[in-house]
């Protein structure tokens, strides 16, 4: 909603101002080399009318780029933060209250990542639903937001090639699905709507 209403105002200012206040760029964010953390990123850069790309290497940890407006970019690295913050959180939890007695180390591990995964799968339904009641309650916005995506897909395309990413099977689990699901958007908003500072807990 806070995404609508901000591409309706931008939407009031000419284009070469738009360009100078909101351009268009490439951030770089790195993170735990993993698939569910870049699966993660991308499912809130589709959200947040960015794209992503990534870069891994044995020893060096996992590169998350972002192309996007400078806004956006801004909006997917807050969700980025406290998203992956409760759903490792869940994770652990989950794997904590295995049983060891049915379940091995190996076992336990490979469960806590398909959890982590599922739990993605279910922030990606709950980011659609978000999506489709903004579109119809407040249409104008939402068409403007579409605007900007096809923007960025159109700079990005122009600008930049990619190579082909890689991923892994893996099965799904209702108790990681549904932790996804609660993840709270407004994990860092203050009661009157300013973001608090983060990872000071």
């Amino acid at each position: 909603r806070m995404m609508a209403a901000h591409a309706i105002e931008m939407a009031q200012i000419d284009l070469d101002k738009q360009a100078e206040q909101d351009p268009m760029e490439r951030q770089d964010m790195k993170v735990p080399a993993s698939v569910w953390r870049r699966r993660l990123a991308n499912t809130l850069a589709q959200h947040c009318n960015c794209r992503t790309a990534y870069h891994s290497a044995h020893g060096s940890g996992q590169h998350i780029y972002m192309y996007g407006h400078r806004t956006d970019i801004e909006v997917l690295r807050y969700l980025y933060e406290i998203c992956e913050r409760q759903i490792e959180q869940s994770a652990r939890s989950y794997v904590n209250g295995l049983d060891s007695y049915y379940y091995d180390r190996g076992q336990k591990k490979s469960m806590g990542n398909d959890f982590r995964r599922s739990a993605v799968d279910g922030l990606r339904t709950k980011l659609d639903e978000i999506r489709k009641d903004t579109e119809q309650e407040n249409s104008e916005g939402f068409a403007l937001v579409i605007g900007r995506k096809e923007r960025v897909n159109d700079w990005v395309n122009q600008n930049y090639t990619f190579g082909s990413g890689s991923s892994s099977r893996y099965s799904h689990n209702d108790a990681g699905y549904s932790a996804g699901r609660r993840v709270s958007l407004s994990a860092g908003m203050s009661s009157s709507g300013s973001t608090k500072r983060l990872g000071g807990e």
